[in-house]
Formats: C-alpha cells, structure tokens, sequence
C-alpha cells in the first residue's frame, strides 16, 4: 500500500495478516494491575497489543517504544521479536469489524474480548504526530477481521509424541506413587528433586 499523509502528522497504512492481539479494554491507571481497572464503556477507545517476528513488522514501522518496542534477551541482545501496540477507535468514522467470512459486523463489547487474544488481520495507520504534543501518535486499527480466538498458545505438536485422550486414562495420585515403593522402606524424610 502507498503511504498516505494527512496534515502535520505522517501516516502509513500498513496490514498485518495472522497477528495473534492480546486486548486491554480497561481504563489505564499506573501501578495498578489490570484486573484492578475499571472496565471502559463499550465504543471506547481501547488498546490490543502483540508479540510478532521482525519479518512480520511493516517495513516502515518505527522502532521504538511509541510504536514498537524490541524485546531484549537476558544480556540486552535483541531476540528478533517485537512488541506492538495498538490503540482502537470503534467508534471511529471509517472503522470496520469483519469476521473471517468477511461479513461486517458492529466491534465487540469490551467485556467479550477483554484480556483474550484472537488471531486477527489488521490494516491500520502509522501515526508519526510530534512528540511532546497533542497530536495523534501510535498505531491506529483502521479494519480488523476477527479470525478466531487464540488459545492454543503452544501450536501443533508433529509427529507422534503426543495424545489427545490424555484425560480420558486415569490419572495418578501421590496414593498411587507410594504404593509403588518398596514397602520394606519407610521414612518420614521427604525425598526432594534438588
């Protein structure tokens, strides 16, 4: 897509496909943990953020804590990953929400997608407003297409080295596991791992 500009403040629209965002639909209060703040009113402007790789970041997007913050490894090294976040307007006058059958419908109410991830595509502005003013800045959701709610965080297991009728086998208890000692031996001292 072509960049657009738009008065003082620069924008690029860009689209990311298969981004899994993790949305915050409660008011901001610093030092107060997000179950603790209070849920904003449906239509509100919210927040989604993401972890992606550098190859799904747009090309134009800026690389620091505004926009996209990289994350670091323990001795301050860059992983190649990327912290992204968005801000959404539902109210916005050229907003639209899909799901994946491309049918529009209205945004989710907050209480709905608050604290979950949905695998989502994206198309959204670059907002580059002067720092230090009341200009918009970040990354705005223009379009989002809801795809599917994100919960298999861990992704396919291949080969056979897994199975999916774990549950369906009885479990063992820590009944089960002293029996199994030999009953000659009996201690009161606990046996630990490390």
């Amino acid at each position: 897509m072509q960049p657009l500009s738009c008065g003082a403040a620069k924008k690029n629209m860009e689209k990311i496909m298969n981004i899994s965002l993790n949305f915050d639909c409660r008011e901001y209060k610093d030092g107060v943990k997000r179950e603790n703040r209070k849920m904003l009113p449906n239509g509100s402007k919210i927040s989604a953020f993401a972890i992606v790789d550098k190859a799904q970041l747009p090309s134009a997007m800026p690389i620091h804590n505004t926009f996209c913050k990289a994350i670091l490894d323990e001795n301050g090294d860059e992983t190649g990953r990327y912290f992204l976040k968005f801000k959404i307007n539902p109210a916005g006058k050229y907003f639209v929400t899909q799901v994946a059958s491309g049918k529009k419908i209205p945004f989710p109410v907050n209480d709905r997608i608050d604290g979950r991830r949905f695998i989502c595509n994206i198309l959204f502005n670059i907002v580059e407003g002067a720092e230090g003013t009341k200009e918009a800045r970040g990354n705005y959701i223009n379009v989002i297409q809801f795809v599917r709610e994100d919960i298999n965080i861990f992704g396919v297991i291949e080969g056979d080295e897994y199975d999916d009728n774990i549950f369906d086998s009885p479990l063992s208890t820590s009944d089960d596991v002293n029996d199994s000692e030999s009953e000659g031996e009996s201690s009161d001292e606990i046996d630990l791992i490390f």
